[in-house]
């Protein structure tokens, strides 16, 4: 009879630490579905979750890490999706004015998009819409190591999609010396968290 009280005692001790975990493991997940609010260096840190319309705030920004650009990833990438002589060969891009090959245009946005998805983390992300005021402002060229700033400058309803909304975000790519390269805006349709 000992025996089976104990057992009783030790099963509902069980029960009540698995269900406070349960509770703990939610109440984390809750708190990590927002934006952290400590800002560092100006720029917001982002929990490693996904982020849903309603999470996304006007004015937020994000910084990047670097990457690397050198001579034989712009040949490789222009080779393949715009094999344009100032692009692949050295030798003709030496006689330009930037006296080496630079970037593809396309490269350089694949670039921006890279380094911009890794400093907001995982956004739910429905459709892109589309880029506006796209502008190329210096060349990216072998030896450089560009970072990019994405700030939140939109946000509004979707008027075809109560389950989502539109966010636009200023999108820059910078070089070591923090001289733009370029800069557009991305539209994006966002899922909500909260679906009608």
């Amino acid at each position: 009879m000992r025996k089976l009280v104990l057992v009783n005692y030790v099963c509902s001790f069980t029960c009540i630490i698995i269900t406070w975990q349960i509770i703990r493991t939610n109440m984390e997940f809750q708190k990590t579905r927002r934006l952290h609010s400590t800002p560092r260096n100006g720029y917001n840190i982002l929990m490693n979750h996904k982020r849903y319309y309603e999470d996304i705030k006007l004015g937020e920004m994000y910084r990047s890490g670097t990457y690397h650009l050198s001579e034989q990833a712009i040949i490789d990438f222009a080779r393949q999706w715009d094999p344009q002589q100032v692009h692949i060969d050295p030798e003709f891009a030496a006689q330009t004015k930037f006296g080496n090959v630079f970037a593809s245009a396309t490269h350089l946005v694949s670039i921006t998009t890279k380094l911009s998805n890794s400093a907001w983390g995982s956004i739910a992300l429905s459709a892109g819409l589309g880029w506006d005021k796209v502008r190329f402002i210096s060349p990216g060229l072998p030896g450089a190591n560009l970072y990019s700033e994405a700030e939140v400058i939109s946000k509004r309803e979707s008027g075809s999609n109560p389950d989502a909304g539109i966010v636009t975000w200023a999108m820059r790519l910078f070089n070591q010396h923090d001289e733009p390269v370029i800069a557009y805006e991305a539209i994006g349709l966002i899922e909500k968290y909260h679906k009608q």
